[in-house]
């Protein structure tokens, strides 16, 4: 209906805030968030007059981005009204900035005092006329159900919009050309408790540029009377309860277009519009047209035919008729009124059937009327269109509007001001009525059936699929399957409803024919590839979604199942049922039978059934020995695991084992067996740190003991298919862990025993033990192997040397870990030698024996004297094992594989000489032969110490002046915005007692978050700088330092890398108590 309401009192502003709407635009931020936050750390590489290299890192620093606020209100409008009615005008607000805000929303009854179009106003408004409220669906006009915004103030996100409408009543005494203004006002709060001037930008249209604040904070709207014939359109959509179908008596029609009145289902909506003039300028041809929204089509006759009111032949009227085309004016009627008979959407312009385009060739079914002239009154059509439930998905939106042209300004034409040929596309018509929404029905259905004589042949397959017994009847069967087996039933499921839809899956075992006790049912995709799952949340396994019975209105094609000749429709979806009989079940000659039921989730009380049935189950075995079987009997199991251990073996650390391993198939089948390593019992883990793996060494088809088929070498993890009566030979490579923490010479294996006690062996061993398993159908074997490990006895210090520097009286820490790297346990001595012990230097050997980093250290020579028993030592698992101190001796009792960490402390004396190295060597003797290591650490004696200390400042304007001071922990700051600059101070200072060469400062910045000033690199020298121009260092950065130099630029030690956006300055030598200062600039994004 244009632009018109029901007449109400007031302008209102409308918008909608909430997170997830449609009327929410969510567009990606240009600008780095709020609170990113920007770490850096720089580095410092120098030499010192020995020639030694050092690297020292100043302290980490870490900035956050603050918050950027910024907005958008669009735009200024011009509408036009007759007098008591009302008029829209839509706007929106956008949060364009990097962070949350809020906005305060208010209106002023005028324009204001800089908008252009101030002068043409003619009629004043008071702000008692003005209020606002959410426009819930962004359609730019006010909606019933959209009720007054009861606050003042919204909260939008970044890059967040709301959708807001002014609408107002023009008074009923306005005259032709009256003019009126009132104007939008919003402003952000950019974090503070109340609106700031001037944040929010006027985009689009904007008539108030000249105010101070140009183009900020509001929108002007002016509404201007006109007197021609407005016409005013209304329209209900109504659905009509009931079943309904074509054959029905007051129906029967071909809703459907299948070409057929049959008993396919019917939705209908009664449709009603109405049309008025609000002037007092009568309009006259006035046609009503109307298309059947996409997916329905108009019943033409009946109870449900079209009718019209106030529509009068014999004045001259045409009451509503029904057309199969309303696109085609050559039969029906000018709609347009431009004189031109269109036969499409295209020709005239309009997008009849809503469906969001007017490119549409088909057919559109629809209605028309004209009133001839429309002064006074109401005039109106009421007609019906119905659509086929199962042929259109459901909730589909069926969107209907109605519209209507004619002579506004009486004088026989049909170009003028909002008629349908008004050459301007901006108030041009026709008019329309305001849109009906109705979403099509939900429709649920389906079926599961069995392949009938589709599917894999029985005889290649099996495990099932395909139905053995040939035929559509409900029951999909198999003829017979082994013990043990996975047998799956193809199930083909069927959505006949209006949506997609998922079907959840439930198999119940039968009462009197059951599967096997034990027997478990789960559900794959129809390849077998994938099992299905809960896709619909409800904690029961269903079909996944199946396109609607609607999808053959699209596409008609059927698909082949891979492996099958299964073909699907687009609304059918191939499953397997999938019965897991018990290993124990043995054979069954009687069938076995079971339900499976489909349950739509769209609509639980939708479900349908079918049958899987197994005729019969047959019931092999398998035996594995160390020994070439030449025999087959399935009463006799040779290695059996319940025997004990079948052979023993000696292995080394890491050494790996190859034994010969023979598994015959004593089933009735072909079958393929599982090969799998495990502990002692069934379902225990290998030992940790041993491996299996097995090998293809032939296939003996006759058991008589040679081998038939040749041996491939490949690793496997099963065997092939091997045939009834043969005999699978295996290699089975047993490799001992390296790691003597996991291959002890004592076995701590749960349940291990020892396999040469015969031969006077006292240890325990490992037992590995080797299992079959039908993958055909569950039957299997175990037999046990022991592996009698070699003692190795070991320490190990690492790591083997570090080196160091310290000043003259000073000392150095070097960290190392002790640990048993044996497989036998060892009773530890450490100790340390110094070189230059005759020169005064001297070294201990600190623990931390309670593993608390707030207690001190301890002279592990000292912990008997201290009454210390254990050290608390963590491990590399992070887990904390207790080192038993056996005392007096002092010495560490470290079970295989754990660990201490220990801190060796080297004293250098006072009177070293600069360049002096001692080398310190530590010790560790175990209990056993071959248990000890050593590892060296070198001390040197330096005078150079150079440290690098950041700093960090905030440039607004990116010229280089800082706000405030240069900071070392600037994180609890106000921070720095985007397009902001950081200005970063370096300062490297030599504290040593000589000179250092060949000095460099290197910094990164972050990629992504900051680019690089080239222009700003400074850099100066303390010692080069006069005295007049050195800084007392307190009143540019906190007072680390008590005096620094400015740094000037363009720096020439400088040189940027932008590859790798590292910054380094050349600072060469630096004296001895001299310092050097770097600074640059880099700009957030």
């Amino acid at each position: 209906m244009k632009t018109q309401l029901k007449p109400i009192s007031k302008w209102f502003i409308a918008g909608i805030i909430t997170a997830g709407s449609a009327s929410l635009i969510n567009p990606a931020l240009a600008q780095t968030p709020v609170n990113t936050p920007i770490s850096n750390k720089a580095f410092v590489e120098y030499t010192d007059e020995s020639g030694i290299k050092h690297t020292v890192e100043s302290n980490e620093l870490i900035i956050n981005v603050a918050q950027v606020y910024s907005a958008t209100i669009e735009e200024d409008r011009n509408e036009k009204g007759v007098a008591g009615k009302t008029v829209n005008f839509a706007h929106k607000l956008t949060n364009t900035g990097n962070g949350p805000d809020t906005y305060s929303i208010s209106t002023l009854a005028n324009l204001s005092s800089d908008d252009s179009r101030l002068g043409d106003i003619t009629t004043s408004l008071i702000d008692s006329d003005i209020s606002y409220f959410f426009d819930e669906n962004c359609n730019g006009k006010t909606d019933d159900g959209e009720l007054p915004f009861a606050g003042d103030t919204v909260t939008l996100d970044a890059g967040e919009s709301a959708c807001m409408v002014l609408a107002f009543q023009v008074p009923v005494d306005a005259n032709k050309d009256d003019k009126m203004g009132a104007q939008l006002i919003v402003k952000a709060h950019e974090g503070t408790g109340s609106g700031v001037d001037g944040k929010v930008e006027d985009k689009g249209d904007n008539n108030d540029a000249t105010d101070p604040l140009a183009g900020f904070d509001t929108n002007g709207d002016v509404l201007t009377v006109t007197n021609n014939a407005v016409l005013d359109l209304e329209k209900t959509a109504t659905p009509i309860e009931g079943t309904f179908k074509e054959s029905d008596a007051d129906i029967n029609f071909d809703v459907n277009g299948d070409g057929s009145i049959d008993d396919a289902p019917v939705n209908i909506i009664k449709y009603e519009v109405t049309v008025q003039n609000d002037s007092i300028t009568p309009a006259k041809d006035v046609v009503i047209f109307d298309g059947a929204p996409e997916h329905t089509v108009v019943l033409p006759s009946g109870t449900y035919g079209p009718q019209s009111f106030n529509i009068n032949s014999l004045q001259g009227d045409t009451p509503v008729e029904v057309v199969d085309d309303l696109a085609d004016e050559g039969t029906n009627i000018d709609l347009n009124q431009d004189g031109v008979n269109g036969s499409t959407e295209a020709d005239i312009g309009i997008d009849l059937n809503n469906n969001g385009n007017t490119t549409d060739t088909d057919p559109i079914s629809g209605v028309y009327a004209v009133k001839k002239e429309l002064s006074v009154g109401k005039v109106g059509v009421t007609f019906h269109v119905a659509y086929d439930p199962l042929k259109v998905p459901a909730e589909t939106d069926l969107v209907n509007i109605a519209f209507a042209c004619a002579d506004l300004n009486n004088d026989g034409n049909f170009d003028g001001e909002g008629e349908c040929n008004d050459p301007d596309p901006t108030t041009s018509g026709p008019d329309t009525s305001n849109p009906t929404t109705n979403p099509s029905e939900n429709n649920s259905g389906g079926s599961i059936t069995d392949t009938g004589d589709k599917g894999n042949d029985p005889d290649d397959d099996t495990n099932g699929g395909g139905d053995d017994d040939g035929s559509v009847d409900g029951t999909q069967t198999i003829t017979t399957v082994p013990a043990g087996a996975e047998a799956y039933f193809y199930n083909i499921v069927t959505n006949l409803g209006n949506k997609a839809d998922s079907y959840d899956l439930v198999t119940e075992n039968d009462l009197t024919n059951p599967f096997p006790a034990g027997t478990s049912f789960s559900y794959q995709n129809g390849t077998g590839t994938a099992d299905l799952t809960d896709t619909n949340g409800n904690f029961t396994v269903d079909t996944g979604l199946i396109d609607p019975v609607t999808c053959l209105e699209i596409d008609s094609s059927t698909t082949t199942v891979a492996g099958t000749n299964i073909e699907l429709t687009c609304n059918q979806k191939l499953i397997r049922v999938v019965a897991s009989l018990p290993q124990d079940g043995g054979s069954k000659a009687t069938e076995s039978l079971a339900t499976t039921t489909a349950t739509s989730f769209n609509d639980p009380t939708v479900t349908f059934s079918k049958i899987e049935k197994l005729e019969s189950i047959t019931g092999p075995t398998v035996d594995v020995a160390n020994t070439a079987i030449t025999s087959i009997d399935p009463a006799t199991n040779i290695d059996d695991a319940a025997s004990g251990v079948a052979t023993t073996f000696d292995i080394a650390l890491g050494e790996s084992k190859e034994v010969g391993i023979y598994i015959a198939n004593e089933g009735g089948i072909n079958d393929s067996f599982t090969l799998l390593a495990e502990g002692v019992n069934e379902g225990d883990m290998v030992p940790d740190g041993w491996s299996v793996v097995f090998k293809h060494n032939g296939i003996d088809t006759n058991a008589d003991g040679s081998v038939d088929v040749a041996a491939s070498g490949e690793i496997i993890t099963a065997t092939p298919n091997i045939g009834p009566g043969s005999v699978m030979h295996i290699t089975a490579v047993f490799t001992a862990p390296a790691d003597a923490a996991k291959a002890l010479a004592d076995s701590d294996q749960v349940g291990a025993v020892n396999g040469n006690a015969a031969s006077g062996d006292t240890d325990l061993d490992y037992i590995i033990s080797i299992k079959v398993s039908s993958n055909v159908t569950g039957a299997s074997d175990r037999k046990l192997e022991a592996f009698d490990v070699e003692s190795t006895s070991s320490v190990d210090i690492s790591p083997d040397s570090l080196s160091g520097q310290a000043e003259n009286g000073g000392s150095e820490v070097y960290p190392h870990t002790l640990t048993n790297t044996g497989n036998t346990t060892e009773e530890v001595t450490l100790g340390t030698s110094d070189s230059g012990s005759g020169d005064g230097f001297t070294s201990i050997i600190m623990v931390d024996h309670d593993n608390d980093p707030s207690t001190p250290d301890k002279n592990i020579a000292l912990l008997c004297a201290d009454g210390e028993t254990e050290v608390l030592a963590e491990q590399a698992d992070g887990s904390v094992a207790s080192i038993e101190i056996a005392c007096p001796a002092g010495t560490l009792n470290l079970e295989p594989g754990e660990e201490v960490s220990i801190n060796v402390q080297v004293q250098v004396p006072p009177e070293a000489p600069e360049g002096y190295k001692n080398n310190t060597t530590i010790t560790a003797t175990g209990s056993s032969a071959g248990a000890s290591d050593e590892a060296i650490d070198t001390t040197e004696v330096v005078n150079g110490d150079v440290t690098l200390d950041k700093y960090v400042g905030v440039s607004a304007g990116c010229d280089g002046t800082i706000t405030g001071m240069f900071e070392k922990d600037p994180s609890n700051g106000p921070g720095v915005k985007p397009g902001e600059c950081l200005v970063w101070k370096l300062i490297a200072s030599n504290n040593g007692l000589a000179k250092t060469e060949n000095t460099i400062i290197r910094d990164e910045i972050k990629s992504g978050v900051e680019t690089m000033e080239t222009a700003s690199f400074k850099s100066c020298r303390l010692s080069e700088t006069a005295p007049g121009d050195v800084i007392y260092s307190s009143t540019v950065l906190d007072p680390a330092l008590q005096f620094i130099c400015d740094p000037q630029g363009p720096s020439a030690d400088a040189n940027y890398d932008p590859a790798t956006m590292t910054i380094s300055f050349d600072v060469g030598d630096l004296e001895s108590g001299d310092l050097y200062v770097a600074e640059f600039m880099t700009r957030v994004e």
